[in-house]
């Protein structure tokens, strides 16, 4: 079972976000891609995985529907809604990291 699925079962859409935000973090400096990429490449595999394991996907979008307006209807609308958030709370840590330490964002996550 990986990482993806295990983290799904949990039942927390707000834990499996903060999970892949750290994973695609990784992947970026890692690789040295733009954040749309690297988001785009982890958060496709990790429900790739999870269509294998359907309980892993009915769980992560029943916890999911809790907190997004309008809820999702099918795994690929929650999946680019997935992308779309992760990049975002992304963008908007990198933006809040650069105003404090007053400096340029890093070109590659934002």
């Amino acid at each position: 079972m990986t990482d993806y699925i295990e983290k799904a079962l949990e039942g927390d859409y707000k834990d499996f976000i903060k999970s892949l935000i750290k994973i695609v973090g990784n992947e970026i400096d890692k690789k040295k891609i733009p954040l749309r990429d690297a988001a785009d490449l982890i958060i496709r595999d990790a429900f790739y995985d999870m269509r294998g394991d359907k309980s892993s996907l009915d769980k992560l979008m029943l916890s999911a529907n809790e907190v997004l307006v309008p809820p999702c209807q099918d795994d690929m609308e929650l999946e680019n809604r997935t992308v779309d958030k992760v990049i975002e709370d992304i963008r908007s840590n990198e933006l809040y990291m650069s105003q404090k330490t007053r400096t340029l964002p890093r070109p590659e996550r934002t």
